[in-house]
């Protein structure tokens, strides 16, 4: 039942938690019958994913990883020793590798994790994300080190420290993949950024010796940014010395309509160009200035010319060459690294690699006081509250389309798994009850996989209830106790039923403020504009910040759920 090494590590190292300690595999039923001993500790376990690192690899085989040993162990409330299908040995050995000051394996470890994130299928990525933001949730509270080689167990503090430094080479990771999605999931090169990740991630050597996709990087931002002025110069050249300003009604439905898709097209550019110094740039150099004025200055000024100069147009043919000529100029720069045979993502990615290695450089030089700093900042990533709760006991993974497995937001009116959050997706709370323990098969009591017999769902769009419920348990229960329950902003990512609902797993947080952040800063799923506004609206504040009733991190209580 109880694996004697994990065990060992896990007694030594947070003492409060030996009351709960259940170090099984999730296919424990299998391996015999429950004691009411056992039973009672697992009741009394928190419900958030949370981690347990070590720097002594202990026997013991993860599928996932095809290994004989571990040293990144899923803790969930029904095991300390969780199945998972994520990268969580080398989150580990990136951890292990910072500690043991080892630059060139921690710079290695954290070359892997970010590759792997860039390039994983979407429902991996987001899996493995809710376990990490659920671990370094309140400056990584949910996660736990071996004592000696990470902290000192002589100083507690010591601990907490090792969790904000946790939080600090995490940050590294995400703030990555955001780059990464910024510039190629949601389509935000140009010619620009991509010559700045180019000449940032040369080599000196190369950029000393002949590279002609190099000498491309410096030459074809100037020409670009050069070629596009003088064209609206030309523009507005041609509008100024116009003899006759009259508008031409054959031509002015055409210009209403290349003016609206020009407002479109600049309002696209402006939101891009207000985020990239922030997300690429960092400090305002001479692309970055560039950047900025042919995508926030150019695209208004092809706006207000655009119309004059289609609208006193007084031949069909001269007005579409006229529209096609000004739609095309705000998009020269980002149509040139086709012409120019670009590899767009090779560039993006080895940029990202290079960028982390060095901001991972910095972040080993910096000293415990400076670690305290970093990480009491309001919008620094451990101040994140999030929780993944794996309310059955299943295995952690992604999305397996070939077993019918899929990981995402779900709609509780429709249980289908979507791509992005909807209205209908968030709950205020969720409550359920587990299959009685009591309950006999083939003269042998034990503990069921978690399955729950009894759930109760509610909408924080109109408080509309969702209830399921095993007629064959339910009298047997009582309703009004319930095993386990959250409260706050909640969606369903894994959900099956027969009679019981036997595989379920849900994320959220205790506000929507805080839920919105962690889907931003982790990249997780995209969200719609009805159900941001919800977040956004004083219904996604079911508790306020810092009440107890909360309950995120915590095994409920059954009087606040009477």
């Amino acid at each position: 039942m109880v694996k004697n090494g994990l065990s060992k590590f896990l007694h030594n190292s947070v003492a409060e938690e030996d009351k709960t300690l259940a170090v099984m595999e999730t296919d424990w039923e299998e391996e015999g019958d429950m004691t009411e001993e056992i039973l009672e500790r697992i009741r009394k376990r928190p419900y958030p994913s949370r981690l347990f690192i070590t720097s002594t690899l202990i026997p013991g085989k993860n599928d996932s990883a095809q290994v004989d040993y571990e040293g990144a162990f899923l803790r969930t409330h029904f095991s300390d020793r969780s199945d998972h299908a994520s990268h969580l040995g080398t989150i580990r050995d990136y951890v292990w590798a910072f500690h043991a000051e080892s630059p060139e394996a921690a710079k290695s470890s954290l070359s892997s994790i970010i590759t792997a994130c860039m390039t994983m299928d979407k429902g991996k990525y987001h899996s493995l994300a809710s376990i990490l933001a659920s671990s370094l949730s309140e400056q990584a509270r949910n996660t736990t080190f071996q004592p000696r080689e990470f902290w000192n167990r002589d100083d507690p503090q010591s601990h907490d420290l090792c969790r904000k430094k946790f939080v600090l080479l995490m940050e590294i990771v995400f703030d990555s993949v955001t780059k990464e999605r910024f510039l190629l999931r949601d389509k935000n090169t140009n010619i620009y950024r991509l010559c700045f990740c180019l000449l940032r991630s040369s080599s000196s050597e190369t950029r000393k010796g002949k590279n002609s996709r190099l000498f491309s990087a410096v030459v074809a931002p100037f020409l670009c940014a050069f070629l596009q002025i003088t064209l609206i110069s030309y523009v507005s050249f041609e509008v100024a010395t116009l003899d006759e300003w009259k508008i031409y009604w054959k031509t002015l439905p055409l210009a209403v309509l290349a003016t609206l898709y020009s407002i479109t097209q600049a309002y696209a550019g402006w939101k891009s160009t207000t985020s990239v110094k922030v997300i690429i740039y960092q400090d305002i150099g001479i692309l970055f200035l560039i950047d900025w004025l042919i995508n926030l200055l150019l695209p208004m000024a092809a706006v207000v010319l655009g119309f004059t100069i289609i609208a006193t147009s007084d031949q069909f043919i001269e007005g579409v060459l006229n529209t096609a000529a000004l739609l095309f100029i705000p998009e020269i720069d980002d149509k040139l690294p086709q012409f120019l045979d670009f590899q767009n993502d090779d560039i993006v990615r080895t940029y990202i690699v290079q960028a982390a290695v060095w901001r991972y450089e910095l972040n080993a030089r910096i000293t415990d006081d400076e670690v305290n700093k970093a990480t009491e900042k309001e919008d620094q990533v451990g101040n994140i509250v999030y929780s993944d709760i794996m309310v059955t006991n299943l295995k952690e993974s992604g999305s397996d389309p070939d077993m019918f497995d899929f990981f995402g937001p779900i709609d509780v009116r429709t249980f289908a798994t979507l791509e992005i959050i909807q209205e209908e997706c968030l709950l205020k709370e969720v409550s359920w009850i587990y299959q009685p323990s009591n309950f006999k098969r083939q003269g042998s009591a034990k503990l069921s996989k978690g399955n729950v017999v009894y759930l109760r769902l509610v909408k924080l769009e109109d408080d509309k209830e969702v209830v399921f419920r095993n007629e064959k348990f339910i009298d047997g229960v009582d309703i009004s106790k319930p095993d386990g329950a959250v409260r706050g902003v909640y969606i369903l990512t894994t959900f099956k039923k027969a009679r019981s609902v036997t595989h379920m797993r849900i994320c959220g947080a205790p506000t929507g403020k805080q839920f919105s952040k962690a889907l931003r800063y982790y990249n997780l799923w995209d969200i719609s504009g009805e159900a941001q506004s919800l977040l956004d609206s004083p219904k996604s504040n079911v508790y306020p910040m810092g009440d107890d009733i909360q309950m995120v991190a915590k095994h409920c209580s059954q009087e606040n759920f009477v």
